[in-house]
């Protein structure tokens, strides 16, 4: 008797993913800890409205939590962006080729969404 293989089923994504440690790339999205921050936590980059859903699970009274990103949402986000930032050309620095990090910081801020002032913010 003959029996068939089904094929290997693609690996399913988990619920959430917690921050990378300092210099790594999360897993999912290959976003570094710096950018998932911009994303997911309310602060004047994202016009306190991070495009990315995240929860913090902290025990009661704790002085600290740990924040769990939605990896579905990360992703949607990420895949909303293919068609909208043209490719960029690396700068390169004055000293030996190396890419001019110290301009790329405030340019970065500007790429995500503008959001509407909400009504009691008028200037």
């Amino acid at each position: 008797m003959m029996t068939l293989k089904s094929p290997p089923s693609p690996p399913s994504l988990p619920l959430v993913t917690r921050l990378p440690k300092s210099g790594q790339k999360e897993p999912y999205s290959g976003l570094s800890r710096t950018w998932l921050d911009l994303l997911t936590r309310p602060q004047p980059g994202n016009n306190f409205d991070p495009p990315v859903q995240s929860h913090i699970l902290a025990v009661k009274g704790a002085g600290r939590g740990v924040r769990l990103i939605n990896v579905r949402s990360l992703l949607d986000y990420v895949s909303s962006l293919s068609g909208e930032q043209p490719g960029r050309k690396k700068k390169m620095g004055a000293k030996r080729g190396r890419a001019n990090l110290t301009a790329a910081k405030p340019a970065a801020l500007n790429r995500l969404p503008k959001v509407a002032a909400a009504a009691g913010n008028r200037e």
